[in-house]
């Protein structure tokens, strides 16, 4: 049974009957009932039992036990640390990028084989990242990145394994190439497991493992061993395609092999064999007529040849990234690097010692095979214009042909300094990269898990007794904390079962909407796939802001009102009307991890409370969260059944503002349910009357003695982590104020956000009536464009007309009456005098510096 034609014809049936599930019956019924995948499996098992007989041979190149168990484990064990600083760590820090992480938490995608993406790409297996993740964490968030953690440990440990495959005498190439692999920040997408990272380290693992097995089949001549390498590979393409381009690095690495037999053919036969049959499945499901996302991917990106060269080469040149140094980052996280450089560049120098180094042609060899691995782990990339997921195929080869280079380049030099400075080289490009992952995850993102996780139980509340034709639609400035707009949207299906959208300054064009007079459009809608029309009744308008808060928007916005026919006065817009109370369903596997909690605000999201109108923007002071309420300011209460809602509440007169008087707090009706008869700081544990089935609105006031309004401050009543405290604003409007031209882009320093204006910015106010009064409030401060440190400022309208103006010296909040001139928008320019001068060379005129810009209702008391 020794021959090629004999073996041939055993792999020959075991790949047939594989077909028969994979392809023959692909998409039938039959694959879901519960006798054939067993027969089938049960049918090559007998097959693979009897065909496999061992033939023992001697192995090629192999160390001996004894010289290498004892720095073997400790090389594994310094492999199992450095990824757990320098990758599990930093990916603590920021995990979520707001793309496509909600199909981990989609019932028919998160499981070991998903028939949903067999019918989209035909990547069954592309779920099983999902379902180890969950199972690892018993279906918390901590499981996918504990998870992403073990999957870059052993994908590094197995490439660990390969080189001491290859390179038997060359422990220190080994462990540096395992070494680069964990810090290797070539693919952006890197520490987003849920996103891309999990799925594709899987696959690179199981292609990784199935080289090694192959090979080492080889050399054993162990027909179990080649049959398990091929499972790998199959496994592996089933996830993603590129794995066949690389699945010819394994041939090429057969060939080099010194040691022939007669079994070479069948060996090569077995390995293609296996590719032709999962390509075969491939090709059929392209030409089967449904929807392909591998032809629509390659449509898309276009067809001339200079774009795809061009491409490539970009995708080829990030390997650079590893000799991408930052003084900067250094400095940031000093012993970050100092820990990692001592122990890869020691361990790397000792093993270098103890077990010696690979000839100059086996580094050449290891070279160039990692050099065609890196090409072919890039190729099918091509039509791709950015970097992102086109680099985790490519990275082992990547790491291997960086340290082979180091290598080349220590060869010149005599056999102690070549110990010393390859150990040197690793350890500072290890370093280097531990570091600037540090520093690229532990730095400011817009988007978070955090936040993400609070919009979503915030609209849990607000929407647990709703019926499921309930649209909400949150609207945002600047940028949003969710991410694009398809990723809340597909993230509120799985998890809330609601039509949620977010719709920013202008529409981002993956989800389009129409707003008519009576009703909502969205037609061809992707996420539901159908043509959505919805009456405004059944619809509620949010206002999202950039820390995560949402707000109820009790009127329509403006910037949809504006675009309506204004004859139109009732649209049937009342969202208390379609927001009943219900109980709030927890969803443990989206729920904050155990290093992090909801963001610190003045009510807890968890006892069923969220903002109504009237508050500011969370402020940050000395560790402290807390907002401001101006007149008045809205809380709504989800009873969630019982007749005695509970919120936790710290609040107070502002500080510096001597006052005497009362607080109250009133629902809906007018009722008055509490009164402090002082204005002093307390913390209540409130309670407060519901009615089941219906929201409880509350309404906190503070007046003094003579009957003014005076300002209170909230504190937060939760827990303050360090990301409150250092989260970052990316909209600088507020109340419904919205820029128009003329404004400099937003920016950030120091914690504080703001945008520049130049001589004249426009603004909008929201839809106001005739004859209306109410106070535009700009906090802002003199530019390096003014020319004695101030500048007056004057509020212009449309026709000309100044309306009002104010001096502004370093940094202060102006205060403008506004009286509406007409029903509508109110269209308004900010206008600089007294500035003009240049900064530097910075060609803008810097003249203003805005840090918020709200309204203030007419009755407000401008005394602070």
């Amino acid at each position: 049974m020794g021959g090629n034609m004999v073996n041939a014809l055993f792999f020959t049936c075991l790949i047939s009957l594989v077909a028969i599930p994979l392809i023959l019956l692909r998409g039938s019924e039959a694959v879901g009932t519960t006798w054939l995948v067993p027969t089938v499996l049960g049918a090559c098992g007998c097959v693979a039992a009897f065909w496999c007989v061992r033939v023992s041979v001697t192995p090629i190149g192999l160390p001996s036990k004894r010289q290498t168990t004892r720095l073997d484990v400790i090389a594994i064990l310094a492999i199992v640390s450095l990824s757990f600083v320098a990758f599990y760590l930093p990916q603590t820090a920021n995990f979520w990028g707001g793309y496509d992480e909600f199909q981990a938490f989609s019932e028919v995608k998160s499981v070991a084989w998903s028939d949903a993406f067999d019918s989209i790409n035909g990547r069954p297996l592309l779920g099983l990242s999902f379902a180890l993740g969950k199972l690892t964490g018993g279906g918390s968030i901590e499981g996918h990145l504990w998870f992403a953690w073990i999957i870059t440990t052993v994908n590094a440990i197995l490439l660990w394994g390969l080189v001491r495959l290859m390179l038997p005498n060359a422990s220190a190439m080994a462990f540096a190439a395992a070494a680069l692999l964990v810090i290797n920040r070539a693919d952006p997408l890197k520490f987003y497991p849920l996103w891309a990272a999990s799925p594709y380290s899987l696959a690179v693992g199981l292609t990784l493992a199935a080289t090694i097995l192959f090979v080492w089949s080889w050399r054993k001549q162990n027909r179990a061993m080649l049959i398990a390498g091929c499972c790998c590979l199959g496994a592996s393409l089933l996830m993603y395609e590129v794995g066949y381009l690389v699945a010819m690095v394994p041939l090429i690495m057969l060939t080099m092999e010194r040691q022939r037999s007669p079994l070479w053919r069948f060996w090569c036969y077995a390995w293609c064999a296996t590719l032709g049959l999962f390509a075969l499945r491939v090709v059929l499901f392209n030409l089967s007529g449904e929807s392909s996302y591998q032809a629509q991917q390659f449509a898309s990106s276009g067809s001339e040849l200079n774009s795809f060269s061009d491409n490539f080469f970009l995708h080829l040149s990030q390997i650079k990234q590893y000799t991408s140094f930052s003084k900067d980052s250094m400095r940031a996280h000093p012993m970050v690097g100092l820990v990692v450089f001592s122990v890869v560049g020691g361990l790397t120098w000792h093993l270098s010692k103890q077990s010696g180094t690979a000839t100059v042609r086996q580094v050449w060899g290891s070279v160039t095979l990692a050099a065609i691995g890196m090409v072919l782990g890039i190729a099918l990339y091509s039509h791709m214009q950015g970097n992102e997921r086109t680099q985790f195929f490519a990275a082992p080869a990547q790491a291997v042909l960086v340290v082979g280079a180091i290598a080349m380049v220590m060869s010149k030099l005599p056999a102690t300094w070549n110990a010393i400075g390859f150990s040197l080289c690793v350890g500072l490009v290890t370093a280097n990269g531990a570091v600037q992952s540090y520093r690229s995850q532990f730095s400011d993102h817009n988007v978070s898990y955090r936040s993400i996780v609070h919009v979503v139980e915030q609209l849990n509340v607000l929407t647990a007794g709703s019926d499921e034709d309930l649209v909400v639609m949150m609207l945002f400035e600047g940028s949003s904390p969710t991410g694009c707009s398809y990723h809340m949207t597909c993230t509120s299906k799985n998890l809330l079962q609601r039509r949620v959208y977010t719709l920013g300054e202008q529409q981002d064009g993956m989800i389009s909407f129409e707003f008519r007079d009576t009703e909502m459009r969205s037609p061809a809608n992707v996420v539901f796939n159908d043509d959505l029309v919805v009456p405004y009744r059944n619809v509620v308008f949010c206002h999202l802001e950039s820390d995560g808060t949402v707000r109820l928007l009790r009127e329509m916005p403006s910037r949809i009102v504006e675009q309506l026919d204004k004859a139109v006065i009732d649209r049937g817009y009342d969202p208390f009307a379609v927001l009943p109370a219900g109980e709030v369903m927890p969803h443990p596997e989206f729920d904050y991890p155990s290093w992090s909690g909801p963001p610190a605000d003045v009510v807890r999201i968890r006892q069923g409370v969220v903002l109504g109108s009237g508050w500011t923007t969370r402020h940050f002071s000395a560790g402290s969260v807390y907002r401001d309420v101006e007149n008045q300011a809205e809380i709504i209460i989800n009873g969630q059944g019982k007749t005695t809602a509970i919120v936790d509440l710290d609040f107070g007169v502002l500080p510096g503002v001597i006052a005497s008087g009362e607080i109250i707090a009133s629902n809906d009706a007018g009722e008055t349910i509490a009164r402090w008869n002082s204005l002093e700081r307390r913390v209540v544990e409130l309670s407060v009357p519901c009615e089941p089935g219906k929201m409880q609105r509350l309404t906190f006031q503070a007046t003094s003695t003579d009957g003014a309004i005076v300002p209170m401050r909230f504190y937060a009543v939760g827990t303050v982590y360090p990301e409150d405290t250092a989260m970052r604003t990316n909209a600088i409007t507020r109340d419904g104020v919205r820029l128009g031209k003329n404004w400099y882009p937003f920016e950030s320093y120091k914690g504080e956000s703001f945008r520049w204006l130049n001589t004249d910015g426009e603004i909008l106010l929201p839809y106001t009536i005739l004859g209306a009064t109410q106070t535009l409030r700009l906090d802002a401060a003199v530019g390096p464009g003014a020319t004695d440190g101030s500048c007056q400022v004057d509020v212009v309208d449309d026709d000309g007309d100044v309306l009002a103006t104010s001096v502004l010296s370093g940094r202060q909040t102006l205060r403008f009456p506004l009286t509406a001139k007409a029903n509508g928008t109110q269209r308004l320019k900010l206008v600089v005098h007294g500035g003009g001068q240049p900064h530097g060379a910075d060609p803008r005129l810097l003249n203003l510096r805005v840090f918020e810009c709200g309204l203030t209702p007419s009755g407000q008391s401008s005394d602070q």
